[in-house]
């Protein structure tokens, strides 16, 4: 009789074990249910409907400050190019940046994979659709004008080989201009035994590149010209614009032959000493540099960054926004992507170690 009691208590405690866990799990699902649906009556205040390309769309647009989430700056990146897509697809305009539309949805799914991304993808896919149809329409277009247009295309292609002559012939005009002062500068170093001639001789021994150069705590008229024969000599760039003051140089380059809008900025940081300048200025000082940054176009930058140094590159870095850097010497070299599109920038500045090129190679 004593084992049959025991064996009865403990069944009827199993039991109500049992019915605990439930309750607590009902509970914790019903939280979370609530959760979800004052967060979806949030959004929805923010959603409103739109025909667009003949389907009728949600359309979310939350303000900034009342997303919360990990993923908030990819939201307002994606609710920003959607707007524009949207007064494009209004203005009857050719929509652009659509790869970079789904890109930065995948990486909201990544960052918060609790934030609702169907209406933005539904009104990305629309868009797609939308630009796809005008391409084939252009496409027919091109064709029902074809005559036309090879007679155009003859006239356009003769005049692109007389402007490409006469900009070659500019460029050469240039390059000899740059070999020539090249040469007078190499004459003038000479005649004072070359104070930079070590610091040249090491610089050609780590890399293929004839005008590799140091930035930091290097004169800028040193570093600049080398790193302005490379632009002009191997990417074909031409210099537009250039503007100086005592702290700062800033040169702007531009493609020789470009459809787009591509460009290539240097800016140098400048501070005078006394050390033995690359070749002699009006006061004698020398213009040291403290920091340069180059910003353009994303595939400038790119082919720059790639090519230009000889260094193994490493991913990430310290700084916020930077996508790679390597060190050469006393330098720290990092690629950074910046809030414009298509923009990059590389940023030069003094490695933690401080080198002195002045002591170390005997310029004096």
């Amino acid at each position: 009789m004593k084992k049959i009691l025991i064996f009865v208590l403990f069944c009827t405690a199993l039991t109500l074990n049992a019915q605990i866990g439930l309750l607590q799990s009902l509970g914790s699902d019903s939280s979370e249910e609530i959760s979800k649906n004052k967060k979806q009556k949030m959004t929805n205040k923010y959603i409103s409907i739109e025909i667009i390309n003949g389907d009728s769309l949600f359309i979310m647009r939350i303000p900034p400050d009342k997303i919360k989430s990990k993923a908030v700056d990819y939201i307002l990146i994606v609710q920003e190019e959607l707007e524009k897509s949207r007064l494009d697809y209004i203005n009857g305009n050719g929509l652009k940046n659509l790869d970079n539309i789904n890109s930065n949805i995948i990486f909201i799914n990544i960052g918060d994979e609790n934030w609702n991304t169907e209406y933005y993808r539904k009104e990305w896919k629309v868009y797609c659709e939308y630009q796809n149809n005008r391409k084939k329409v252009d496409k027919q277009t091109f064709h029902q004008e074809n005559s036309i247009q090879d007679s155009i295309n003859k006239i356009l292609y003769k005049e692109k080989l007389i402007s490409i002559a006469r900009e070659k012939k500019l460029q050469d005009s240039i390059k000899q201009k740059d070999l020539q002062r090249k040469q007078n500068i190499e004459d003038s170093l000479t005649a004072i035994e070359k104070p930079y001639l070590l610091l040249e001789r090491n610089l050609n021994t780590i890399s293929d590149n004839p005008n590799l150069t140091i930035f930091c705590g290097i004169d800028v008229n040193f570093a600049n010209m080398r790193l302005s024969w490379y632009l002009q000599d191997k990417m074909r760039l031409a210099s537009k614009d250039y503007k100086s003051t005592t702290s700062e140089i800033i040169e702007k380059y531009i493609p020789s032959i470009s459809t787009e809008d591509e460009y290539l900025t240097v800016k140098y940081f400048l501070k005078k000493t006394k050390k033995r300048p690359y070749y002699m200025t009006d006061d004698g000082m020398c213009n040291i540099i403290t920091k340069c940054e180059i910003t353009g176009s994303a595939d400038l930058i790119i082919n720059l960054f790639l090519s230009y140094w000889p260094q193994k590159i490493k991913l990430g870095g310290y700084n916020q926004g930077e996508i790679a850097h390597f060190q050469l010497m006393g330098d720290r070299v990092a690629i950074f992507g910046i809030s414009a599109p298509n923009i990059y920038k590389i940023i030069i500045s003094e490695d933690n170690v401080h080198f002195d090129y002045y002591s170390t190679f005997n310029i004096k």
